[in-house]
């Protein structure tokens, strides 16, 4: 029988181990407020090779590209 503090069938995901990968959010110009992708991709990636996993009309939309925040000590 569980007890009260936790509940029964709930334990916390592992935490993600991101090696060497990293993440960008680039950020697309669609005319909507916040249209924005989060690519993944190996740390020496140059812009180039982070916007060939788009699709051609989001490669057409890009407006910024930014490495996410918890990367940028890292990189």
């Amino acid at each position: 029988m569980a007890s009260w503090s936790e509940p029964a069938g709930l334990e916390p995901a592992p935490k993600r181990r991101f090696g060497d990968k990293v993440q960008y959010i680039v950020t697309l110009d669609t005319g909507r407020f916040g249209d924005w992708i989060v690519v993944e991709v190996k740390r020496g990636a140059t812009e180039k090779q982070i916007l060939q996993g788009l699709t051609r009309t989001q490669r057409k939309k890009v407006k910024s590209v930014k490495l996410v925040a918890r990367f940028e000590e890292a990189a």
